[in-house]
């Protein structure tokens, strides 16, 4: 189909008959040209579709085969739909050559053959699995010292790296160490000195008592004394 301009401005439309699907002006909404209609190929689908009847490919007449059309000037030969398929357990493929000649190529069955059954190749691995649920876990704690710390070691495991601690001055910690060793020191000496003290009292408790009942026996002896 081909489209001229006239003098007055108007189209001017060309229409060449041997275009797939073109009609003239006046039949365009009376006729489809060489296209058939749809409910013809509707029907014709069905009807091919029931000849397989779900068996597979079939071997199909003369009348069925396809003609390939030209393209870019190179004509093609035949092809069959469905030629002989199934022969020696493999399926033929047409192969078609510039100068009409065809080969034909089996596939090999390795490609055909179905895998039966399913085999795992590897282990599942539970990494992911046990990822998800310390992550459910996490989202779920409430806020507080669990969930900082479940976080922090589950970027441990991620790997982040250990937060780095303070350094240490060596100096002041040794002056630091003299100054409990002293303060135990001291501790500890008030404490001997308390110990002393009450140890002390006791004894002086004691010789009070002591005290108290001689001079009880000696006023009794004087009053007998006194008696007789």
């Amino acid at each position: 189909m081909s489209m001229d301009t006239g003098c007055n401005g108007s189209l001017k439309m060309e229409i060449d008959q041997d275009d797939w699907g073109c009609v003239e002006p006046s039949q365009l909404f009376t006729s489809t040209g060489k296209t058939q209609s749809l409910r013809f190929l509707v029907d014709q689908l069905a009807k091919n579709n029931e000849q397989d009847n779900g068996t597979g490919p079939q071997q199909l007449g003369t009348s069925q085969h396809l003609k390939c059309t030209s393209w870019n000037g190179v004509k093609y030969g035949e092809q069959s739909s469905c030629a002989q398929a199934g022969i020696n357990g493999a399926s033929p493929l047409a192969v078609f050559s510039s100068n009409g000649a065809t080969s034909r190529k089996k596939v090999p069955k390795t490609i055909l053959k179905q895998k039966r059954g399913f085999r795992m190749d590897k282990a599942p691995s539970l990494k992911r699995v046990t990822f998800e649920v310390e992550r459910y876990v996490i989202d779920n704690l409430k806020v507080g010292s669990e969930k900082e710390t479940a976080e922090a070691q589950m970027a441990i495991r991620l790997g982040a790296k250990l937060p780095k601690s303070k350094p240490i001055n060596y100096k002041q910690l040794k002056a630091m160490r003299h100054q409990q060793k002293a303060a135990n020191e001291s501790d500890s000496g008030t404490e001997l000195l308390r110990s002393m003290n009450d140890q002390s009292k006791k004894l002086q408790k004691r010789k009070n008592v002591a005290n108290k009942n001689m001079t009880k026996k000696q006023s009794r002896k004087t009053k007998k004394a006194s008696v007789k």
